[in-house]
């Protein structure tokens, strides 16, 4: 089942079968972007899949990737969707059959973004503090920082790490 949406500045198709949905989106006053997303129909328990989430899960060399999503023109948005179609028929035939493995497989992909993104996020704050505590010279707030991420530090920030826990052992010493 297809479904043809428009609203004012935005054209959607929206495909139903009877394993998935697939949301395709155009927003031509605004963004200008082609959106793409994708749900396994009836579990309602994982949002949809962006286009780059599932070409991340795929394995998808980033050179087969559209260049960008944005399309000033409708022009532009069918050669885009077109793209997007072929990725999808390539390489998404089992996401798009509804098969279980590989539905598992692209959650799995996105809690291992949500890691990712949160421990990227953690080493930002702690090398932030750590900065700052080492213009300071407090060593021990460079040991507060740092040692809970300890296996995700640079080789140098280990090094800062372990000079900072010497001098923090003297200091109590």
């Amino acid at each position: 089942m297809v479904f043809y949406l428009r609203e004012r500045g935005r054209s959607s198709v929206i495909y139903e079968s009877s394993a998935v949905v697939a949301s395709l989106f155009y927003d031509n006053q605004r963004s200008f972007e082609v959106s793409f997303g994708l749900e396994r129909k009836g579990d309602p328990s994982q949002p949809a899949f962006t286009i780059d989430a599932i070409l991340r899960s795929l394995e998808v060399p980033v050179t087969d990737w559209p260049s960008g999503y944005s399309a000033t023109s409708l022009a532009d948005a069918k050669r885009l969707t077109q793209k997007i179609a072929t990725i999808l028929a390539l390489h998404a035939k089992q996401l798009l059959e509804g098969e279980n493995e590989a539905w598992k497989k692209i959650a799995e992909q996105r809690q291992k973004d949500i890691r990712d993104y949160a421990l990227e996020k953690s080493l930002l704050t702690a090398r932030y503090e750590a900065e700052v505590a080492w213009r300071k010279k407090d060593y021990a707030s460079v040991v507060k920082a740092f040692k809970p991420l300890r296996a995700a530090l640079t080789a140098a920030e280990v090094g800062k790490l372990e000079f900072a826990e010497e001098q923090s052992g003297k200091a109590g010493d």
